[in-house]
């Protein structure tokens, strides 16, 4: 096996009585510059140590011109002219805003799943009603339907109160709420299109409730209103969630990172109690507000949750083995629904645009329900990994460890496997049993070769 958070160049051989460490003697082809420029001072240490074990990753002084540029850096610091012009590689793809962007996101998966009835993703994201606001703030306009709009110059409706207005243009989402029967006494929790940290997220279940929201906060245009998980599972009676990393390499392959946090509410859970917003929102960042927060309580791993199951659930879990196979079932669900995700997207370059010089990390947030039925909430470009805290920091250095190993040591980024002569089903049969050994953490869960790879996403920069 091997060790490769020690050094890359180190392979472990275990015995029944001892361990013999041998260095490994070819070294990957493919040499790079890694241009580092991280943020996050939590990040930066890990991503940076990681790259510095790897002999073929030349960085700051010591880069090469013969050598292959990457760009490892947060979004904002990408410089995209070389990249679009295919002479270096990033460590994020240009557009991504159908999957960062929850209003899109859900249009997205609609769309796919209307016209793939047997997608998981049918059962698995949770009915979704996207709010667009813009019309309260500007021209008021109604639909009639069939491309039939009026508008008006009334004052008694452009200057109206807010609230009426909100409830003029949103008609359909009242509706939903007020007078569908499906829908009746739901429970629903309104999200901004564009959020950070679980900033203004409301729980709510009156139409009222909602305007209100909506009404607080009128600097907020897009907004998404999805049905709520009543019942969740419960840790020890608080809510949470699973934040599952996923790496996105060219144009595509899709791994999902198998050591999958549990993210805990800081308050126990009472699905009656909408103002108490710590024991319905499970983000980190909003726990950590709570004086009572403690990373070890709620910041846990996936690996943690059969052992709750044998101790609360011994009708469906009598035994440890048969609690780790339900826990199996819940890590093949998120494997299943994170394909059909990024399968949903493909020839939408306009939304989701991956290049073949490129890769990214995404924080995927899901959750289980009390008959372990796992929902699909949410991606997450550029995820926060400051929140995993201090205790579990070496998971994101196995993290990045292993990115490492697909990206670099494969160089599955690189010009020579990029625009080589090998398929994207043979680079896949040759590189495979590499990033499965020293990648052991990570399942590739999608692997196709979408029709523009060879075309930096469909796009092209003019000089």
């Amino acid at each position: 096996m091997w060790l490769p958070i020690l050094v890359p160049t180190v392979q472990v051989a275990k015995t029944q009585k001892f361990a013999v460490l041998s260095s490994r003697t070819e070294l990957p082809p493919h040499k790079f510059n890694v241009d580092l420029d991280i943020n996050c001072s939590y990040s930066a240490n890990v991503i940076n140590g990681s790259v510095a074990r790897r002999p073929w990753c030349s960085t700051g002084k010591n880069q090469q011109s013969e050598n292959y540029t990457v760009q490892l850096k947060d979004f904002e610091n990408i410089t995209w002219e070389p990249v679009m012009a295919g002479k270096c590689g990033a460590s994020s793809y240009l557009v991504r805003k159908g999957l960062s962007r929850k209003a899109q996101l859900s249009l997205q998966l609609r769309r796919y799943c209307s016209k793939n009835p047997k997608s998981i993703l049918n059962q698995a994201v949770p009915f979704t009603v996207i709010l667009d606001t813009w019309n309260a703030f500007e021209e008021m306009k109604l639909d009639f339907g069939r491309g039939t709009f009026a508008s008006f110059d009334d004052p008694s409706i452009t200057q109206a109160p807010l609230r009426q207005r909100l409830d003029w243009c949103l008609g359909d989402a009242r509706e939903t709420v007020t007078e569908d029967e499906r829908y009746q006494g739901a429970t629903w929790i309104l999200k901004p299109s564009v959020t950070n940290k679980g900033m203004d997220i409301v729980v709510a279940k009156e139409w009222d409730e909602i305007l209100t929201a909506l009404e607080n906060a009128d600097h907020i245009r897009e907004w998404v209103m999805q049905r709520y998980i009543e019942r969740p599972l419960l840790l020890g009676g608080h809510k949470f969630h699973l934040r599952v990393y996923v790496l996105c390499v060219g144009a595509l392959r899709v791994f999902v990172y198998d050591r999958i946090l549990m993210l805990i509410a800081a308050h126990k859970y009472d699905a009656d109690d909408m103002d108490d917003i710590y024991g319905h929102l499970t983000n980190t960042a909003r726990a950590a507000e709570d004086v009572n927060f403690d990373e070890a309580k709620f910041v846990r791993i996936l690996e943690d949750l059969p052992a709750y199951l044998l101790k609360t659930r011994p009708g469906q879990c009598p035994d440890l083995a048969a609690a780790t196979t339900a826990v199996q079932g819940i890590r093949e669900s998120i494997h299943a629904i994170t394909a059909d995700v990024y399968g949903a997207y493909e020839n939408e370059y306009s939304i989701f645009s991956p290049m073949s010089n490129c890769f990214e990390v995404y924080g995927l947030d899901f959750m289980v329900d009390e008959d372990l039925k796992v929902h699909f909430l949410e991606v997450n470009p550029g995820p926060d990994f400051k929140q995993t805290g201090d205790r579990l920091q070496g998971l994101i250095g196995q993290l990045w460890e292993q990115i490492n190993v697909i990206v670099f040591d494969t160089g599955l980024v690189h010009p020579s496997v990029t625009a080589g002569e090998k398929s994207h089903a043979e680079v896949d049969a040759a590189l495979g049993p590499e990033w499965a050994q020293r990648a052991k953490d990570f399942t590739m869960v999608y692997s196709k070769e979408w029709s523009a790879a060879k075309h930096k996403g469909g796009m092209a920069f003019i000089e």
